[in-house]
């Protein structure tokens, strides 16, 4: 990384209402979260 002068490299976590890691790392924001988004709106819900 020194040899390509790199500061820092993107990470993306996704965080459960209650504050715990979902899923890390999540996906870039632009390239495929609305999927998770999607997948866990359609998830059934526990009773």
């Amino acid at each position: 990384m020194q040899q390509y002068d790199v500061k820092a490299l993107p990470e993306y976590f996704m965080l459960s209402p209650n504050g715990k890691f979902f899923r890390s790392p999540a996906d870039d924001p632009s390239h495929g979260i609305q999927n998770t988004f999607d997948d866990i709106t359609k998830a059934p819900k526990k009773q």
